[in-house]
């Protein structure tokens, strides 16, 4: 007997990716909390600002990932999901040519 999955529940590939990207977003966050913390420590607090934004991006990843995974989060509205793909895409396609 095959069982079907509901209209709009996400399927186990999409719950593995879901994890997946939170998993890898969420050592990139740690990467950046680091440097953050030397560089406050240090003294050397140039680049603290941009680092700060990158770990509110890596957040928003996380948070999207995540959500994606779960049933509520197929609910999520377009205007709160959009931006996130769109700047997130946006920065890797710069990626490409390297």
């Amino acid at each position: 007997m095959r069982v079907r999955a509901a209209i709009g529940a996400p399927t186990l590939p999409r719950r593995a990716a879901g994890y997946a990207a939170a998993g890898a977003m969420s050592l990139y966050l740690l990467v950046k909390v680091v440097w953050i913390a030397l560089e406050v420590r240090h003294g050397t607090a140039d680049w603290v600002l941009l680092n700060a934004v990158t770990v509110v991006m890596a957040l928003a990843g996380i948070g999207l990932g995540l959500a994606l995974a779960q049933p509520w989060g197929m609910r999520l509205p377009a205007w709160l999901v959009v931006p996130v793909v769109w700047i997130s895409g946006g920065f890797l396609v710069s990626m490409l040519p390297t």
